[in-house]
């Protein structure tokens, strides 16, 4: 192995290491996939689920392709978590009744089934990394567990109801899993193999954080893979990086619905950061002679009626794209906020370097949304196509 990319030759004797890249064949046919042979089990899917010798389940894998848009698979490397969609993702079948059997492995996962218990089970997830050699590539994730810190488990398994395009209405599960922090431990090929071959004696090949969770059955803030994000001034490009051509149209209907009066824009940024985390609450300020603050609200927290509330002000900007947020409008918000607030500034364009600098190096309490981070909450409400968003549009 080289520069973190293992060999497709390589693939059946390898260890898993996270973050590695997994090169597939170029063959241009099945024979490409990887996880079929990295870990032995089927060739297609999103669920993968292998085997013991006693035909009881060994681990199962779980692999995402990022593309699909109405079911936005996320892994968030800096929390350490992951949402994961069933497999029923179109109109027509029960909840559970899917090709793969994936909603099922899933209620099995989160102990809905008394006679089938895996919460126990190894989950080993994977996405699709093409590389230049193979359009197959993927990359190791990590290990999974099907516990959040901080929130209950029964919290985690969701089942959603969508609508296709011809009204007809659906169940698909959301699942959500912590990424199990293995330290300086490699997945051994030996675990892989004894998961299979030897189950009683697997555990002397497992990796100390799988242990530690086994005898719990829960995590502590330390077993879980958090990857805190040190770059503080993001680049313009990463203000407003799209991952697809659709979510650069989103971002162009929305500039445009707000193009007549971009006061309107408020309301929605409003709810933008509401969706973004509930704990937010705010009111609009009057159009005329808002003193540059085009929310006010408060950042509630604490528990039940034991709570300590944050007051925050909010300010809005529907740019185009190609519009840098500049020190100007930054320095205006800036001198807005009192001794005791923070401020939320959000923007469908991007923050120029030497405000974003400037905010950064004064340490100002100031959070800022970009183009970016809207795409990722509208697709966190399952905003994720141009028809979507057009109908939510309405309502501002």
């Amino acid at each position: 192995m080289s520069n973190g990319i293992v060999p497709f030759q390589e693939l059946r004797d390898a260890n898993l290491i996270i973050d590695a890249i997994y090169e597939g064949g170029n063959k241009g046919n099945l024979s490409d996939d990887v996880i079929g042979k990295l870990m032995k089990t089927g060739n297609s899917g999103g669920f993968r689920l292998k085997l013991n010798k006693n035909r009881d389940p060994a681990y199962l894998v779980l692999y995402t392709s990022g593309e699909d848009i109405n079911w936005p698979d996320e892994i968030n490397k800096e929390t350490g978590t992951v949402t994961y969609f069933g497999d029923n993702r179109t109109a027509g079948t029960e909840l559970k009744n899917t090709k793969k059997k994936g909603n099922q492995q899933l209620e099995y996962i989160w102990g809905l089934d008394k006679a089938n218990d895996w919460s126990q089970l190894p989950i080993f997830m994977f996405k699709k990394s093409p590389t230049i050699n193979s359009s197959r590539s993927v990359q190791f994730i990590g290990l999974l567990v099907p516990h959040i810190i901080g929130e209950s488990s029964e919290s985690l398994l969701t089942a959603i109801w969508r609508t296709d395009e011809k009204g007809n209405r659906f169940q698909n599960y959301e699942a959500r899993f912590s990424i199990l922090n293995t330290g300086e431990d490699i997945i051994y090929r030996e675990w892989l193999d004894a998961l299979i071959n030897s189950p009683d004696d697997s555990d002397k090949f497992a990796p100390k954080v799988w242990l530690k969770y086994k005898r719990k059955n829960a995590i502590t803030k330390k077993m879980v893979l958090e990857a805190p994000n040190e770059i503080y001034v993001r680049s313009k490009e990463a203000q407003i990086f799209f991952d697809s051509k659709t979510e650069e149209k989103m971002m162009e209907i929305i500039i445009n619905h707000f193009s007549d009066d971009p006061y309107r824009f408020e309301s929605l940024a409003v709810e933008l950061v509401s969706t973004m985390d509930n704990n937010f609450h705010f009111e609009k300020t009057r159009k005329v002679k808002d003193g540059g603050r085009d929310a006010i609200g408060y950042y509630s927290i604490g528990i039940n009626s034991n709570k300590v509330n944050l007051p925050c002000i909010l300010e809005a900007k529907c740019y185009q794209t190609t519009n840098a947020v500049g020190v100007k409008e930054t320095s205006r918000f800036i001198s807005r906020l009192q001794y005791d607030e923070f401020g939320v500034f959000i923007t469908t364009s991007f923050l120029g370097r030497q405000a974003y600098k400037e905010i950064i190096e004064d340490k100002k309490r100031i959070l800022i949304l970009t183009g970016t981070d809207i795409i990722k909450i509208l697709k966190k409400s399952y905003i994720t196509s141009e028809k979507k968003l057009i109908s939510y549009l309405a309502n501002f």
